[in-house]
């Protein structure tokens, strides 16, 4: 099981919707099961993301407390998702986390975890746009999809529970 964070917080935070869309039918032909985590305000892109999706993932956004989030992400083989509240409650249980960076700076907001593999938007946020959290802001959109796919290859060799 993957479980995999597609909304949540400032909506700069971000990656978009249908990046997310490649990830989940890329895990899915690879014979994997992506699971979408959320609460309440994360409904409405959790169901875009399946609307996207050839194989739509489980979709579990709103169905669990915090407690049985908790037990999902201890036998979760991989969280993925952005600068989260649930990121940060993935790496509090040990799970292995693609965590995806832009405007927010992951040495400060990252999470607090050696099983964590960060990937960053490669466009930098221009001055005159936007919210720029940090000297270094990049843009969401900017995350590779290639490069999260070679991120959850990696660290499922480096993290493997």
């Amino acid at each position: 099981m993957i479980c995999l964070h597609v909304a949540g917080g400032k909506e700069y935070k971000h990656w978009p919707l249908p990046k997310y869309a490649q990830v989940i039918d890329t895990l899915r032909r690879e014979g994997k099961q992506p699971i979408l985590i959320g609460a309440g305000p994360d409904r409405t892109a959790s169901q875009e993301v399946q609307a996207l999706c050839e194989d739509p993932p489980v979709n579990l956004v709103q169905r669990l407390g915090i407690g049985s989030l908790i037990a999902l992400f201890e036998r979760a083989s991989l969280f993925i998702g952005n600068d989260s509240g649930p990121m940060h409650m993935a790496a509090a249980t040990g799970t292995p986390i693609v965590a995806l960076f832009g405007p927010t700076d992951p040495v400060r907001w990252g999470p607090l975890t050696n099983r964590a593999l960060i990937v960053r938007g490669t466009e930098h946020i221009p001055p005159e746009q936007g919210k720029k959290k940090f000297a270094d802001g990049r843009r969401m959109d900017s995350v590779q999809v290639d490069d999260v796919v070679n991120a959850i290859r990696l660290s499922e060799k480096r993290f493997a529970k």
